[in-house]
């Protein structure tokens, strides 16, 4: 009988290594978009070294977002997205491995189960490089760019506005693509678990703790135990009606039971909702009842 922890431990020990390799090459990105920026400068019109305000130095900035996205994609940045969303092929190794233990109809060959993994590939690549990224930082950052040249600012005022925003952990692109890239890919294998879970007709939960200390109280209070479908329903309809209505703290806006499997505890939640046999379930000593 399979010891779902100790798979789960290789599962968050691959993920983690992605998400540490993934954000250790946000710097040299950063770097990267530096350079280009500290390009524009030197084309924009001054005096002296204050930006003039000027129709002309609008409009070459206008077409500067296109160098930013370009230097995203082609840059550091699009090989270090290429290479996260990779890992998630390994990542589903890990969890046929799981079922297969589980259950001797699971199938890792489904059409089903190859589509999922392409359609989280594509969804996180979107965030990271497509739309989200845009929204998320490309567009502020034209937006402190635009403020420098409207005011007229001079260099040092021009080069703290690029330190505020591009260096460091604080760095907008760092606080964004560090959030992103952890949620997908846990969202990607709660994706990946629920569909198997229901294909084989497992009713049957073990919610793994994590190795990360801080957690939701939500979390606490059921991680590391056993739990019965209906039970698990319960518990979360229950802590549904929280705060007016509003749920526990750091529950993702609209989450509902039928979308519980794939955001667990929230935003950045990084436990497991493991189907188990009845088989484990019934010989357990730590289970959740309600």
């Amino acid at each position: 009988m399979p010891d779902p922890i100790s798979y789960f431990d290789d599962l968050e020990d691959h993920i983690q290594s992605l998400l540490k390799t993934f954000e250790a090459k946000i710097p040299g990105v950063n770097d990267e978009l530096i350079g280009i920026i500290n390009d524009l400068y030197s084309e924009l019109d001054r005096t002296g070294t204050n930006i003039n305000a000027s129709v002309n130095n609008l409009k070459a900035l206008n077409s500067f977002k296109t160098r930013i996205s370009t230097t995203l994609e082609n840059g550091s940045y699009g090989d270090a997205v290429k290479d996260f969303v990779s890992g998630y092929s390994s990542s589903a190794d890990y969890l046929n491995n799981y079922f297969s233990a589980v259950s001797s109809t699971f199938k890792q060959s489904d059409a089903l189960y190859n589509a999922i993994l392409q359609s989280n590939i594509q969804s996180t690549t979107q965030s990271l490089l497509g739309s989200g990224v845009d929204a998320n930082f490309t567009d502020p950052v034209m937006n402190i760019l635009r403020n420098q040249i409207t005011t007229g600012s001079s260099k040092a005022e021009f080069t703290q506005s690029l330190k505020d925003v591009l260096i460091g952990d604080n760095s907008i692109l760092h606080k964004y693509a560090s959030q992103v890239s952890s949620d997908s890919i846990s969202q990607f294998n709660s994706n990946y678990i629920n569909t198997v879970s229901k294909d084989l007709g497992l009713a049957h939960y073990y919610y793994k703790g994590t190795k990360i200390s801080d957690t939701r109280d939500f979390c606490r209070r059921i991680a590391g135990k056993y739990i019965a479908e209906d039970d698990l329903k319960k518990y979360v309809q229950q802590q549904m009606l929280l705060n007016g209505g509003k749920g526990w703290q750091g529950m993702v806006k609209g989450e509902n039971w039928t979308t519980f499997p794939i955001y667990r505890g929230g935003y950045n939640c990084r436990h497991y909702l493991i189907p188990v046999s009845k088989e484990l379930y019934d010989a357990a000593t730590n289970i959740f009842y309600i």
